[in-house]
C-alpha cells in the first residue's frame, strides 16, 4: 500500500468559508454538474493538495483541477474531472486506485491512476444519507424505550428519553442543511485499501465507505462531536488512525475506524494537519502551533519554531521531514521532528508537500513548485 503525507486546505478558514456562497452561485448553474475545463495555467493555479501514488504525482485544487506528473514532478498534465467544483484533498491506497474530495460534499474517484474521474458523492445525496441515518436511529430508540419498563428501570428509560431529544433535534438541523443544498466541505480522506475508507470534512461531516464507494454510511454515531466541530484531517499513525481538528479535536482509532476515542490535546486552536512518520506524528496548526508524539497521541511534546504564521502541510521521507507554512515558508528536520530549521522562504503560500526521490515538490497559491533535495534549489 502506498500511502501520501499529509496536506491541507491552504488558508483554512477561507476554504470553509467559499463552501457558503455555493447555493447563490447554483441558482444559475449547478457547479457540480459542469465539468472542468482544460487550461494551460492550471499548475500555476491555486491547488491545495498532493498525493504520490508511487508511480506518479497527482495534485488537486480549485475550479476542479487535476493533475499529474509521471517524471518527479518536471512536467505536468491535467486530466479531465466531472465538477468544477473546488478539490481540497486526494488519496491514493494503491497506484491505480484513488479519491479526491472538495467543497459542496464532492467525491470524485478514479481507477487507472488519475487519468480518468467519475462522481461517486456529492452534499445533495450526502444530505439525504444523514437524514435517513437519523430517521433509523430514532425508529430504533423510539422501539427501545416503548420496551423498557420506566417504574422498574427509570435510569435506563431517562437515557433513551434524552438520547431520542437529541437525535430529534439533530434530525431537524440535517433537515435545515438539506433544505440549504450542497454547502458543506469534504477536507480530508485516508483509505485502507481499494474498498475501505473514510472521508471527513466541515460541521462534522463523517462517512465511511467498504465497498470503494459505491455506497457510503454516516459515521458520526461513531465518535464524540456535540458541536460539529470540524475534521480537518485524518492519517495513520502506526497501527491507529488519527483525526485532527477545529477547537483543538483530536481522536484516535484503534480498529481500523470503527470506533474513536477523544484524546487530550495539548492546543486548544485549530488543528490544520497531521503527519506520520514511522513511530511519530506531526500535528500542527494555527499560529505555527506544532507538537510530536511518539505514543500515538497519549502525549504530546511541543517542537520549537521559528515561524508564528498558520502550519499549512507536511511530508516525511529521505531520512527528513518538511513542515509548509501559509506565509510561504518551508521547514525542514533531520532529527524525526525533535526540532526543526527553515529551509526557503517564498513568500507564497504552500498548502501541501510530498518527498519524492530526491525531490521535494511543493503545490499552494501558485500551482506546483519542484525543488531538489537536500538543498532544496528551485529547478530551472
Amino acid at each position: 500500500m502506498t500511502t501520501r503525507p499529509k496536506g491541507i486546505p491552504l488558508l483554512p478558514w477561507l476554504a470553509m468559508l467559499l463552501p457558503l456562497t455555493a447555493p447563490a452561485l447554483q441558482a444559475d448553474t449547478d457547479l457540480l454538474e459542469q465539468p472542468s475545463t482544460a487550461s494551460p495555467l492550471a499548475q500555476h493555479a491555486l491547488l491545495l493538495d498532493l498525493a504520490d501514488t508511487g508511480s506518479r504525482l497527482v495534485a488537486v485544487g480549485e475550479r476542479g483541477h487535476i493533475l499529474y506528473s509521471d517524471d518527479d514532478g518536471g512536467q505536468w498534465q491535467q486530466a479531465s474531472t466531472p465538477s468544477i467544483i473546488t478539490l481540497t484533498a486526494v488519496y491514493f491506497p494503491t497506484a491505480d486506485v484513488g479519491w479526491a474530495v472538495g467543497h459542496d460534499g464532492l467525491v470524485l474517484h478514479s481507477s487507472d491512476g488519475g487519468n480518468s474521474w467519475t462522481r461517486q458523492l456529492d452534499g445533495f445525496a450526502a444530505n439525504r444519507l444523514v437524514i435517513e441515518r437519523f430517521e433509523t436511529l430514532i425508529a430504533e430508540t423510539e422501539a427501545a424505550l416503548a420496551d423498557v419498563d420506566a417504574e422498574a428501570d427509570a435510569d435506563e428509560a431517562e437515557r433513551l428519553q434524552q438520547r431520542l431529544d437529541d437525535l430529534e433535534y439533530r434530525l431537524e438541523e440535517a433537515r435545515i442543511a438539506g433544505e440549504e443544498g450542497a454547502t458543506k466541505p469534504f477536507l480530508d480522506l485516508w483509505f485502507a485499501n481499494e474498498r475501505e475508507g473514510f472521508i471527513v470534512g466541515a460541521y462534522g461531516l463523517f462517512f465511511r465507505t467498504e465497498d470503494g464507494g459505491r455506497s457510503w454510511s454516516p459515521w458520526f454515531e461513531h465518535i464524540d462531536n456535540e458541536f460539529g466541530y470540524h475534521y480537518n484531517a485524518i492519517t495513520e499513525a502506526g497501527d491507529s488512525l488519527l483525526m485532527a481538528g477545529e477547537a483543538g479535536t483530536l481522536y484516535r482509532s484503534d480498529d481500523t475506524g470503527r470506533s474513536w476515542q477523544a484524546l487530550e490535546s495539548p492546543y486548544e486552536g485549530s488543528w490544520f494537519g497531521l503527519t506520520g512518520c514511522d513511530d511519530s506524528v506531526l500535528v500542527y496548526g494555527l499560529r505555527g502551533n506544532l507538537f510530536r508524539s511518539g505514543d500515538r497521541g497519549d502525549s504530546w511534546q511541543q517542537v520549537p519554531l521559528e515561524n508564528t504564521a498558520t502550519l499549512t502541510g507536511g511530508a516525511c521521507g529521505n531520512e527528513a521531514l518538511v513542515l509548509t507554512t501559509a506565509a510561504g515558508q518551508v521547514f525542514e528536520s533531520r532529527d524525526g521532528g525533535h526540532s526543526f530549521s527553515p529551509l526557503r522562504d517564498d513568500h507564497s503560500p504552500y498548502s501541501a508537500a510530498v518527498l519524492h526521490d530526491e525531490r521535494l515538490i511543493l503545490v499552494g497559491l501558485d500551482g506546483v513548485r519542484s525543488l531538489t533535495q537536500p538543498d532544496a534549489e528551485a529547478t530551472p
